[in-house]
This record gives C-alpha cells, structure tokens and sequence, in this order.
C-alpha cells in the first residue's frame, strides 16, 4: 500500500531530503543555448514606477514592452557614444554606481 507524502513527511523527514535530486548533476546545457540563441535578457534593479512607465508606453504605442525598452536602449547608446549622454559613476563602498542614493 502506497503511504501518502504526509505520512513519508512525518515519519522520514532526513530520508525524504537525502532523495531530493542535486543541482549539480543537472545538465544545463538547454537552458544555456536558449538563453544565447533567443537573445533574452533581464536586468535588476529597475525600480517598479520606472518600469510602469515602460509599460504604459508599450500600451499607448500597441507594441511589446520589449519594443520600447529595445529602442530606449539604442537610443541612449547612441546618446552615450557621440557625447550626449553623460554618465558620472560615484564610488560607493568599494562600488561604483550610478545611483549613490537608493530610490526607494
């Protein structure tokens, strides 16, 4: 007779978790090749109101919010490159950042 998770949980917890798979014998190969051909990527520490603001453009236009991040990103590249843009990076705790002062 089959003994449900809850009884295996309750009488074997150590057995239980000596069982789980490692994440060191995963072949991540797939995920890798995904993640190089298909370009995608993610960036953290966009603050919520900023990335609403995307959004609500992307809404406006009728594109992808990809769309618009992908031409901000050009743009300000370019911007960035010909002298346009200024970017002053401020040491911070053995860091340099652009943004000293945390948004909250």
């Amino acid at each position: 007779m089959r003994r449900s998770i809850a009884d295996q949980i309750s009488s074997e917890p150590i057995e239980i978790l000596t069982k789980r798979p490692t994440k060191f014998g995963r072949n991540r190969s797939w995920e890798q090749e995904q993640r190089q051909n298909t370009g995608v990527v993610t960036y953290r520490g966009v603050p919520k109101p900023l990335n609403d603001k995307i959004k609500d453009i992307a809404s406006e236009l009728g594109v992808p919010i990809g769309d618009v991040v992908r031409a901000f990103l050009e743009r300000s590249l370019a911007d960035y490159h010909s002298g346009n843009l200024n970017l002053d990076p401020k040491l911070v705790t053995g860091r340099y950042t652009l943004y000293p002062v945390r948004d909250k």
